[in-house]
């Protein structure tokens, strides 16, 4: 996908940004500028490539002799940071950075300020004059992540007393999000058959020494345990709500009616609450049927001759319950996370303590691991092997939560027999007299879940081994 964007600061009026397109087309809708300071005029452009977002802002900040004003482009650039976008136009800035031929002003101190504050922001520029007279003031900044996909330069034929700018950005097409890894069909196991094909690998196994391949083996034979004992669940597809087309707040009421009578009648079976709950569900359908009926009553008003085939497609999908593609959480995943490390490094520095901080803590470290060293290789009473009977006292009874990346759930520990038990505990008492730990126990699958009401900011959440969640626990107990 090719982007060209191109603007000229004295016709900003007159020339929106351009965009051309090979695969499939953009949509576009305007948003919300921050305030960018006195005597500053913005134009702003969010732009939806499939699965790809990018933000345009386009600015011009006019010379006012009498009341200068500040340019501010903090919270643009912390934007910037954060999310894909290209911030262009006349900034009427002066410094040496720019290569300005004229004396510092504020506005030139201040982007050189922002561009030293934030690292996720770059300079486009390449040293050309944008300007007759010479200097840089027409600039092109992007974020970070996306300057290598960018091209910038000064048009050769489009020019009044400023040059016309080109910003070339390839926007690369997204890979397909992989298909989640296969689940098993807990509910229709048979762990008769789970725990004998455990005890067949079992009697045939020889430990290694190495804890990783000991982790590692035992894994591959609960997975080859569940192959034989239960089937492969299908795909399971994202639910899509049938009343989101029609959902409102009266929707919301009737369904949390329904949900307390429910409940009341599950705690309390009697024939008083099942006749409730009988009149309720009857009321609660009435109505749902009608708040139906006027919502499509309602759209079908709204048609007309200009009603575009895309828009009644959509619709006539939305109602039918027909879920969209899946996107991806986000456009560069690998650089984002890179970032977003790099920051919570640079945040958590030594060097941003004080010196009298830094100096008390060299020398307190030399006796800290002194102490720590000794505790971990002193023998203790307590330094014994723990047992079967003490692994099945902290096994899980309750409902199973997300497995780690193992795809082990705490019923497929708990139904392990024997042989899977006697392997759990060599590995759990190599932990402790090896003070050593398997290399996927310390790490985490991080998920974006995303927010009902903010799907564009996902909560993430850390799934571990579930092994190493019973390890954890047995180890507080004990």
């Amino acid at each position: 996908m090719l982007i060209q964007l191109r603007h000229n600061s004295r016709h900003r009026h007159r020339q929106g940004t351009g965009y051309s397109h090979q695969e499939y087309n953009p949509s576009s809708k305007n948003t919300q500028s921050d305030p960018l300071g006195e005597n500053v005029e913005s134009m702003a452009i969010r732009i939806t490539l499939q699965n790809q977002r990018l933000d345009i802002y386009n600015l011009y900040r006019k010379i006012n002799r009498e009341s200068p004003g500040e340019l501010q482009l903090t919270q643009l650039f912390a934007h910037a940071t954060d999310t894909p976008t290209i911030i262009c136009g006349d900034f009427n800035a002066h410094h040496p950075l720019l290569s300005s031929p004229t004396i510092t002003n504020q506005a030139g101190e201040h982007v050189a300020y922002s561009l030293e504050e934030f690292e996720g922001v770059a300079l486009l520029n390449t040293g050309q004059s944008t300007h007759i007279r010479g200097g840089r003031l027409d600039l092109t900044f992007a974020t970070t992540t996306i300057r290598h996909l960018t091209r910038w330069q000064v048009h050769p034929t489009l020019v009044s007393d400023h040059f016309a700018t080109m910003t070339e950005l390839e926007m690369q097409q997204l890979p397909p999000i992989p298909p989640p890894p296969p689940r098993w069909n807990q509910d229709l196991a048979n762990w008769v058959i789970f725990r004998l094909a455990l005890e067949e690998w079992a009697a045939q196994y020889t430990p290694p020494e190495d804890i990783d391949q000991l982790e590692k083996d035992l894994v591959d034979a609960i997975h080859n345990a569940a192959n034989k004992a239960m089937p492969i669940k299908t795909a399971q597809r994202n639910y899509s709500y049938k009343d989101s087309w029609y959902y409102c707040q009266e929707v919301r009421q009737l369904k949390t009616l329904l949900n307390r009578v429910t409940k009341i009648y599950r705690r309390r079976a009697t024939a008083e609450n099942r006749e409730l709950l009988q009149t309720v569900k009857n009321d609660v359908h009435q109505r749902l049927q009608e708040i139906r009926i006027e919502k499509w009553l309602e759209w079908c008003a709204k048609l007309s001759e200009h009603t575009s085939l895309s828009e009644l497609w959509k619709w006539l999908n939305r109602v039918a319950g027909k879920k969209k593609s899946a996107i991806a959480t986000h456009p560069q995943p690998l650089e984002e996370a890179e970032r977003l490390a790099t920051s919570f490094a640079n945040r958590t520095k030594s060097n941003n303590l004080s010196p009298e901080t830094r100096r008390r803590q060299d020398q307190l470290a030399p006796i800290r691991w002194e102490e720590v060293n000794e505790a971990c290789f002193t023998p203790d009473d307590t330094d014994t092997p723990y047992t079967v009977e003490e692994l099945r006292a902290v096994y899980k009874t309750g409902k199973d939560t997300a497995p780690g990346a193992d795809r082990i759930t705490y019923t497929m520990i708990s139904n392990m027999g024997p042989a899977g038990e006697n392997a759990f505990l060599r590995i759990m008492n190599k932990t402790h007299a090896e003070h050593t730990r398997p290399q996927t126990w310390r790490q985490q699958d991080t998920k974006p879940i995303p927010k009902p009401k903010d799907p564009d900011n996902p909560r993430p959440i850390a799934l571990v081994s579930c092994m190493e969640k019973l390890e954890r626990k047995w180890c507080s107990t004990g």
